[in-house]
C-alpha cells in the first residue's frame, strides 16, 4: 500500500499479491491510493482490487474524482465506471457536483443518464454550485443527457440558461420574475433541494412560491419548486 501511495509501480507489483486484501483505517485499498495521488502507472499492476469500495462505498475511479487526478480517472472509468456509492451515485455524478469538468468529459459517455437512489442525474449535481466550472460541467453533459430525456434534463437547462431579472433579492421574487437560476439560488441558500411548496414559506398574501410561478406561467420555475 505504502508503494501504490508513493508511487512505486515496481514495488506495487511485487507486493500486489502478499497484500491483496488489505485496507488501511479508511478502508482503502492500494488501487484507491495510487488513483487519489495521481499515480497512473501503478493502476495496471492493481487491478486485481477493481470494484472494490472503502468505508464509504466509494470506489478508487471515484477517488481518482475527488482528487481532480484525469490520468487515472482516464485509466479506470472502462474498469469501475457504472459503480455506485451509498447514494447509488456515480463517480460522473461526484465530478458534476465538484465542478471537474475535466473528469466529467473522461465519464459521460460511460456513466451519463444514470440516476441516484433519489433519482436525479449528473445534470442535476451540476447545479449543487452555481459558478463557472459547474457551468463547464453542465456543458459537457447536455448533449448526452438531452438526447436520452432524463428527468432533469429540462431543469438544468432552465437554470443554466443564466439570470434573467438581474439578481432577484428572495425566491419570491424570482418566482414572480420567471428566473429559473435566482430560484435555484435562493432555494441552494436556504438548504433545500426541493418540495419547497410547504413548511411556511409563504409570503405576505399566504402564497408559496410555486403558486406565485405558477400564477405568472412561468413554467421553468415551476418545474424547480414543483
Amino acid at each position: 500500500m505504502a508503494a501504490a501511495e508513493a508511487g512505486r509501480a515496481e514495488c506495487a507489483r511485487l507486493l500486489a499479491g502478499a497484500e491483496a486484501g488489505m485496507r488501511d483505517g479508511q478502508g482503502r485499498t492500494a488501487l484507491m491510493l495510487a488513483a487519489e495521488n495521481g499515480h497512473a502507472g501503478c493502476l495496471g499492476v492493481l487491478a486485481g482490487e477493481d470494484g472494490a469500495v472503502d468505508g464509504e462505498g466509494k470506489t478508487a475511479l471515484m477517488h481518482a474524482v475527488a482528487a481532480g487526478k484525469e490520468d487515472c480517472v482516464g485509466a479506470l472509468a472502462e474498469r469501475e465506471g457504472g459503480l455506485t456509492d451509498k447514494q447509488g451515485r456515480t463517480a460522473l455524478m461526484a465530478a458534476a457536483r465538484g465542478g471537474k469538468a475535466g473528469c466529467v468529459g473522461l465519464l459521460v459517455r460511460r456513466e451519463g443518464g444514470a440516476a441516484d437512489q433519489d433519482g436525479r442525474t449528473a445534470l442535476w449535481h451540476t447545479m449543487a454550485v452555481i459558478d463557472e466550472g459547474h457551468r463547464e460541467c453542465f456543458l459537457a453533459l447536455d448533449r448526452v443527457e438531452g438526447e436520452r430525456k432524463t428527468r432533469d434534463y429540462e431543469t438544468a437547462r432552465e437554470v443554466w440558461r443564466g439570470c434573467s431579472c438581474g439578481g432577484a433579492g428572495d425566491l419570491f421574487e424570482a418566482a414572480e420574475r420567471g428566473c429559473c437560476m435566482c430560484c435555484w439560488k435562493h432555494i441552494g441558500q436556504a438548504g433545500k433541494t426541493g418540495d419547497i411548496h410547504f413548511n411556511g414559506w409563504n409570503d405576505s398574501k399566504n402564497r408559496t412560491a410555486l403558486m406565485v410561478a405558477a400564477f405568472n406561467g412561468h413554467t421553468g420555475c415551476v418545474r424547480i419548486l414543483a
